[in-house]
Formats: structure tokens, C-alpha cells, sequence
């Protein structure tokens, strides 16, 4: 139970760093910026312990299912579109999510709070992409890495 303890740490410092309720953000593991939903999970235990990253980002209309599919999978390929993340798509509903899983043993909560927000800038360019009003596919360059966007 040592890897839990250490991830609750990670939480309440992330908490405090980033302004938020560290009970609240302890019981949800879920945290959102410019309204775009990260799930937070901790995955094994001791050196192995990781923390997942995990956003829904919507489904894309029915018309444009297989150019949304192919557009994702060139975008997963060494992560050149996805700013270090992996897209997967639930298969009945045909969600898109993105993922990313972390060395817990490797986080502190401002190394945290940049990584999400670089994911949810990430993750806010592809939600537009997958809108009905679409814009194109986000390239590399409009994936911005921005120091910590939750402060």
C-alpha cells in the first residue's frame, strides 16, 4: 500500500499547487481544465507504480468515422499528433479517448500540472477536430506545451 500512499501525496500536492480541494480532488481523481475532463488512476504498486492519464474527447459523426480513424491512427504514430499521448475509440460508441500512463516514482506536482496541461491542450485541439464543425487536424506545431496551464 506504500505506491497508494505516495500517489495521495502526489494528489494533495497537486492540489495545493494548482488551487483545488485535495479531498475533492482525492475522491475524484478527475480534474478538468477548460472544460475538458483528465481521469487520474494509479496502476500497480512499489517501482512499477504508474499514474494513467485518461480523457474521453467525444465521438465523431457517423460520416466521418473512417476518416477519423485513419486521421488518429497517423496521428498515434510515434506520437508526432498526439503530443506524447495514444488515442484509442471505444468500439460501440466510437468515443475517442486519450491516454497517457507515467512513472509515478518520477512525478512531483509541478511536473504533474504541466504534463495535464499540455494534454489538455492537446486533447482541446483534437475535441475541436472531431466536432461536427470540425477544423483540420491539429498538426504538431498547434499542440502547444505550455508551462503549467493550471495555476
Amino acid at each position: 500500500m506504500q505506491a497508494f500512499q505516495t500517489y495521495s501525496a502526489l494528489l494533495a500536492s497537486l492540489a495545493k499547487t494548482v488551487g483545488l480541494e485535495a479531498e475533492s480532488l482525492e475522491k475524484t481523481e478527475e480534474i478538468v481544465i477548460d472544460g475538458l475532463s483528465i481521469s487520474l488512476r494509479l496502476q500497480g504498486e512499489g517501482h512499477g507504480a504508474e499514474v494513467w492519464l485518461c480523457s474521453l474527447l467525444g465521438s465523431p459523426p457517423a460520416e466521418r468515422l473512417n476518416e477519423v480513424m485513419n486521421t488518429l491512427l497517423q496521428a498515434n504514430h510515434l506520437w508526432t499528433g498526439s503530443g506524447g499521448a495514444t488515442f484509442g475509440m471505444l468500439p460501440e460508441t466510437h468515443a475517442v479517448s486519450m491516454s497517457v500512463r507515467l512513472l509515478l516514482g518520477g512525478l512531483n506536482a509541478n511536473v504533474l500540472a504541466e504534463i495535464l496541461g499540455s494534454l489538455a491542450n492537446t486533447g482541446l485541439a483534437w475535441k475541436n477536430y472531431l466536432g461536427e464543425n470540425h477544423a483540420a487536424s491539429p498538426q504538431p506545431a498547434e499542440i502547444k506545451r505550455s508551462a503549467n496551464l493550471l495555476a
